[in-house]
């Protein structure tokens, strides 16, 4: 990795790295064969096993203590487009960060950059993390190749499309010591320890693809707490996903989650004599929106943020099934922890605005329109073939019988229908039940539900289109066979009919498949993550700058609601500058989404 940063190359990035189109036919079916080796394997070759072997420092030193203040940046969720993570990759390298309402906010980039997961979309390789992810970090702020030292250091925890690799290309480029900009990669394992300033401390956690903690780094974080983490102490738990939203229904009563890690590790201080060390705040991405939940937990109170606005396309915030969540537990006590929501960017009437004037889907997707115009074509084409004259006279010349060849042929009709059907009913069955294990809730409408859904959801595309194909047979036979005799006009008009009651019934299918994913969203909180892939919403994004202090941590999330859409090159490149810039009448205009502070815990006596 590492090409000479050129302007070729920069121009070539902008423009061959657009936004993932989720719904594209070939680049959902390479996603979905990645995903399918990568969760048949990933149980038997977690290569998590290996790196307890990796020399790694049971911690990382940060702790400087003539330092009058300290911050660090994260970020989430960033190798996707190029506009929306060019966009944050600026604002985290700009040297002097103005942010309208936040005077107090450190300027220049911290001297530690976290990426909490999913560092490129939508599968990981080499080539996708050098052009979604290396190359607008080393154009945010030039750093000469031959100029060894940079200024911040780089860790990365992985999310799941990291892992869609088995975390190989992950490794490559962030366990190896490795320049990304101004940024230098320090971390040897997927998994790591920071120091901080003022005894506090960062975890930085792997959980895979399933979510599970394995044993290895369960030890070493438990051996970290024993020997290095004092009593007072506050933790930092940073993770791919937020365990407080999605790991309480998804997860096995085998798999060690988050809260089972917490559970275990704070059980772990207590018993080596450091029973006032406390976690106070989590952070995570995934959803590619900005989350702020509180909650009080062993009487104080923990921050959970999800701030996974770092490049990818947005996710709704104006559904309500993750604003309440609660942290169940198996025994009478403790009771159930619950996590109220405080802010949220965009707004849930900012967000539910995205998907209005959004009915025909097809105008971000249009391969999704193409691919189901070859399904109505190829259906519509064997139809005609089934009922064309050419195949009744074989009939008829082989039986003798008019009516064998009339009943042939539409018997095979009905059967080029069902097929048609199924296909579909499949494809709508599998939307369902894709929906239903990525929902949060143990119990939803569509687990309980989902083939009736399906069906319903099948029909609407279904019947149109056959009662179209079966009236212009009838009327073909009926009117065409007893009012005239057969020539071979009559075909081509069958024919040409047929051919387009598939295009139109292909854009009306398009039409009711965004109308459903509207419905499921709107009424039912559902298919958020389905509905707003299609959508490929390059705004609100988000990242947070923490400044550790001794006597508290000062939070600031800082949002980009609008995104350039254009970019000039400005050239000769500068050392600390960034390479490119919004093109004129466009501009970075980062804005407060909220500022707030936590206390060092008492030490109780």
């Amino acid at each position: 990795m590492g090409q000479l940063l050129t302007r070729q190359l920069l121009l070539h990035t902008i423009q061959s790295s657009q936004m993932t189109r989720w719904f594209d036919l070939s680049m959902l079916s390479g996603t979905l064969r990645e995903i399918a080796v990568s969760s048949l394997l990933g149980d038997r070759f977690d290569c998590r096993a290996s790196m307890t072997s990796l020399p790694q420092p049971d911690y990382y030193d940060y702790d400087v203590k003539d330092a009058p203040t300290f911050w660090f940046d994260y970020t989430a969720d960033v190798g996707d487009g190029w506009n929306p993570t060019y966009a944050i990759a600026s604002l985290l390298c700009e040297p002097s960060l103005s942010v309208q309402g936040a005077p107090e906010l450190p300027t220049g980039p911290g001297r530690l950059l976290i990426m909490g997961g999913d560092q490129v979309y939508p599968t990981a390789n080499r080539e996708a993390y050098e052009q979604r992810l290396v190359v607008p970090y080393r154009a945010a702020s030039y750093c000469p190749q031959e100029n060894g030292s940079r200024p911040s250091d780089l860790f990365a925890i992985p999310g799941n499309h990291d892992w869609y690799d088995g975390l190989g290309s992950f490794l490559h480029l962030f366990a190896r010591e490795r320049n990304l900009g101004r940024f230098r990669t320090r971390q040897h394992r997927s998994y790591f320890a920071l120091k901080l300033p003022h005894g506090v401390w960062l975890l930085a956690i792997d959980g895979a693809l399933s979510g599970e903690i394995d044993f290895g780094q369960t030890l070493y974080f438990h051996n970290l707490v024993r020997t290095h983490i004092q009593d007072g102490d506050r933790l930092i738990l940073c993770t791919a996903k937020p365990d407080w939203v999605a790991s309480d229904a998804t997860a096995s009563k085998e798999q060690a989650t988050l809260f089972d890690f917490e559970e275990e590790l704070l059980a772990v201080a207590a018993q080596s004599g450091r029973p006032h060390i406390a976690i106070v705040l989590r952070l995570s991405g995934d959803l590619h929106y900005y989350k702020h939940f509180e909650s009080t937990e062993a009487g104080r109170e923990v921050h959970s943020l999800i701030a996974g606005g770092g490049g990818a396309f947005l996710h709704p915030t104006h559904t309500a099934s993750e604003d309440q969540v609660q942290k169940e537990s198996e025994e009478s006590t403790p009771p159930a922890t619950s996590f109220r929501l405080t802010k949220s960017f965009p707004s849930p009437q900012e967000s539910r605005a995205q998907t209005r004037g959004s009915l025909f889907l097809f105008r971000a997707n249009p391969s999704l329109w193409l691919v189901l115009l070859l399904i109505y074509v190829l259906s519509g084409l064997a139809y005609s073939l089934a009922g064309s004259e050419i195949l009744q006279g074989a009939i008829e010349r082989t039986y003798g019988s008019r009516t064998a060849g009339v009943a042939t042929a539409a018997t095979l009709q009905v059967l080029v229908l069902c097929a048609h059907a199924l296909a579909l009913f499949g494809c709508c069955y599998a939307l369902v039940d894709v929906s239903k294990q990525r929902q949060r809730a143990a119990t939803t409408w569509e687990e309980r539900d989902r083939f009736r859904i399906a069906i319903q959801h099948a029909m609407v595309h279904i019947v149109p289109y056959a009662l179209l194909q079966l009236g212009n047979s009838l009327f073909d036979h009926f009117y065409y066979s007893e009012a005239a005799p057969y020539h071979a006009g009559h075909s081509v008009r069958s024919n040409l009919i047929a051919m387009s009651i598939a295009v139109v019934c292909s854009l009306l299918s398009a039409i009711v498949f965004w109308a459903y994913l509207q419905i499921a969203l709107s009424r039912y909180g559902r298919h958020a993550n389905d509905a707003f892939a299609a959508l490929r919403i390059e705004d609100y994004k988000n990242f947070l700058r923490i400044e550790v202090k001794p006597e508290k941590l000062v939070i600031y999330a800082i949002g980009l609601r609008r995104v350039p859409q254009h970019w000039e090159v400005v050239e000769p490149f500068q050392e600390g500058t960034p390479c490119v810039v919004p093109a004129s009448g466009e501009a970075l205009r980062p804005e407060l989404i909220e500022r707030f502070e936590i206390a060092r815990p008492p030490i109780a006596s």
